[in-house]
C-alpha cells in the first residue's frame, strides 16, 4: 500500500496518471534498432551505462524539443553527436534535462544517469507532441501507450 502511494505521489508530480506507467523492465532494456538515414523519431533505451535518448529525422530538417525528468532527484546528462545551436541543459529545478535540438541528417541526443525508479519523458518535434508510434524503446523497438510517458523502473 505504501509503495502505490508513494507511485501515485511521483505520478502526480509528474503531471501523469497511474495509467500511463506502462513501459516496466525489460521492455526498455537494450538498443533500439535505428540508423540517421533510416529511421525517424525518438529512440530510449537502458543498459549498463545508463539511459539514453536520440532523436533522427531520416534527413528532414526538423526542431526537436522537451525535457526528460525524474521526481525531486538530481540527474546528470552528457551531450551525443549535437550540432552547433543545440542546446541541452540542466533545469533550475535540478531534476529535469531541458533539450532543443535542429535535427537533419544526423543523430542527435544525449546519455543521461536519472536516480530513482520513475522517469518521465516529453518530447515534442515543432509545435507537436510526438506521438507514440515514432517513440522506440529499448531492443524490441516497444512504443508506448502515451505521450508524454513513463518509464518505471
Amino acid at each position: 500500500m505504501i509503495r502505490l502511494r508513494t507511485l501515485a505521489f511521483a505520478t502526480a508530480a509528474l503531471g501523469l496518471s497511474l495509467p500511463a506507467l506502462a513501459l516496466k523492465p525489460p521492455a526498455y532494456q537494450g538498443k533500439p534498432d535505428f540508423a540517421a538515414e533510416e529511421g525517424a523519431g525518438a529512440f530510449v533505451w537502458h543498459d549498463e551505462a545508463g539511459l539514453h535518448v536520440r532523436f533522427s529525422t531520416k534527413g528532414m530538417p526538423r526542431q526537436l524539443h522537451g525535457r526528460v525528468c525524474t521526481p525531486n532527484r538530481a540527474i546528470t546528462y552528457t551531450p551525443v553527436r549535437t550540432d552547433y545551436g543545440d542546446k541541452l541543459r540542466k533545469g533550475p529545478e535540478g531534476h529535469c534535462v531541458h533539450y532543443d535540438f535542429n535535427t537533419a541528417d544526423r543523430v542527435d541526443g544525449f546519455d543521461l544517469r536519472a536516480p530513482g525508479s520513475i522517469v518521465k519523458f516529453d518530447f515534442h518535434v515543432g509545435e507537436h507532441q510526438l506521438a507514440p508510434e515514432h517513440i522506440h524503446i529499448g531492443a524490441q523497438n516497444a512504443h508506448p501507450k502515451n505521450s508524454p510517458f513513463v518509464l518505471n523502473r
